[in-house]
């Protein structure tokens, strides 16, 4: 009879630290399926910086010949007439790209919305194979959390770096170049700050709320865009309302009633009479063919309104909203995880 010895032993399978079914692992799996999308994702964020630099290095470059000249915008004699349509070519370009980045930050959650309702949560949950993943000790719970945190991960990333870069493309001597975007503008303001985080972060979680939820693929994908284009369009509609506005007044024979920084946002405008009431239109059923002077005196117009947001609004006026659209998003995420579990255990 043979006897095994110590040394002829079958070896025993080495033992690992690493748990079968963790959200890493699953989110490694998420990481592979997509690699496409991620590096489309990369390439365009790349492409865009990559055009930021070149027409912010060109047209700055115009821009200093154009002060060696010693020609001004408003002097178009043959001398310099060349030389000021070249500049305000430069600056027009350069003013256009940045709108054409924020309008790109603006559609990104949008996008990334219809990934997480399409790709990576509605076709599995459509045609099945979410069960493969389920089977190898994933819990649903962990499977989704993986799904989110990816794509996630890479939006916040590409975000990052076109507001860094959109931050830096933004000439710092803004009253002495034309064309440059005003701070409160839609493209400008949606390029800066923390509301694009916030707003890819949204859009990530309806989309996760509505792959979820409708588990069909295209349904999923037009629900999410629709619900996206909606809130940015809220966004822009409703901002002015998130922070309270300054008033300033000025006299009728004020020479400069607009007596504030030019680059306030002025949310609304009028005239005030004798007893403080705010009115817009002085005229208003006197009569079209009543001149506007006249009009003050019968409505005893003693000066002039602003109601504005100074550029010193513009952190409080991102927080709130970054701070709105990140609650939206954690309700969205947990009605997710709640009805995943409710339908699936």
């Amino acid at each position: 009879m043979t006897v095994l010895t110590p040394a002829d032993a079958p070896a025993t399978v080495r033992r690992t630290d690493a748990r079968p079914g963790t959200v890493l692992d699953a989110a490694r799996v998420v990481a592979r399926q997509h690699r496409t999308m991620g590096w489309l994702l990369g390439a365009l964020t790349v492409l865009a910086v990559g055009a930021l630099i070149v027409v912010r290095w060109w047209a700055d470059g115009i821009a200093a010949d154009f002060e060696a000249t010693g020609c001004s915008v408003e002097n178009t004699t043959r001398t310099c007439g060349g030389a000021v349509r070249s500049y305000l070519d430069g600056e027009s370009l350069a003013s256009r790209l940045q709108t054409y980045l924020g309008l790109l930050l603006m559609a990104l959650p949008a996008v990334f919305g219809a990934f997480m309702a399409g790709p990576a949560v509605g076709r599995e949950l459509e045609s099945g194979t979410y069960k493969l993943a389920w089977s190898q000790a994933v819990s649903p719970a962990r499977w989704l959390a993986a799904k989110l945190a990816v794509p996630a991960a890479a939006a916040v990333t590409a975000t990052l770096v076109l507001t860094a870069a959109s931050a830096w493309y933004r000439p710092e001597n803004q009253a002495d170049r034309p064309y440059v975007l005003a701070w409160y503008g839609p493209t400008l303001y949606g390029s800066l700050g923390t509301v694009p985080f916030a707003l890819a972060l949204f859009g990530l979680a309806v989309g996760t709320l509505a792959g979820v939820l409708l588990r069909r693929t295209v349904a999923a994908m037009a629900a999410t865009v629709v619900t996206v284009g909606a809130v940015v369009a809220g966004q822009v509609r409703f901002r002015s309302h998130l922070w309270p506005t300054e008033v300033y007044e000025s006299a009728l024979n004020t020479s400069n009633p607009a007596g504030f920084p030019t680059e306030s946002w002025i949310t609304w405008s009028g005239y005030v009479t004798a007893d403080g009431t705010r009115i817009t239109d002085p005229c208003g059923g006197l009569g079209e063919k009543t001149d506007i002077e006249t009009c003050m005196d019968l409505s005893d117009v003693t000066g002039f309104f602003y109601l504005h947001h100074p550029e010193s609004h513009f952190w409080p006026l991102q927080l709130v909203e970054s701070g709105i659209l990140l609650a939206a998003a954690l309700v969205a995420v947990a009605v997710a995880f709640r009805l995943l579990r409710r339908l699936h255990g």
